[in-house]
């Protein structure tokens, strides 16, 4: 076996040394959260006089429930008695952050 004088080689303990590699993986998704519901109900007073038109008032009163849960799917607007529900929703990012053990490879002699 003849050496050539110009090649540089590591020593033995180095070629054998094995350094693990890690990889941090970035996962980014979004998903829909209630924020709360708006209830909407009518109220119609009506007030008879004594002149040649009927005199009627609507008056609509807005109440913001917060909820505040994760959801699939938007909710519909559904109708609870006199009550109208309109759910209202925002987006809101979801970052997840992950370490993942990669497999090492040693190199063959």
């Amino acid at each position: 076996m003849t050496s050539d004088p110009d090649e540089v080689r590591p020593p033995d303990d180095i070629r054998d040394t094995v350094i693990p590699l890690h990889e941090e993986e970035l996962s980014v998704s979004k998903r829909q959260v209630v924020t709360g519901r708006v209830r909407v109900e009518t109220v119609t007073h009506e007030h008879e006089q004594l002149v040649d038109e009927l005199l009627a008032r609507e008056r609509v009163e807005v109440e913001r429930v917060a909820v505040g849960k994760p959801i699939d799917a938007i909710p519909a607007v559904r109708q609870d008695g006199d009550t109208t529900i309109i759910p209202v929703v925002e987006e809101v990012l979801v970052v997840e952050r992950r370490l993942v053990l990669k497999p090492t490879f040693k190199e063959s002699d």
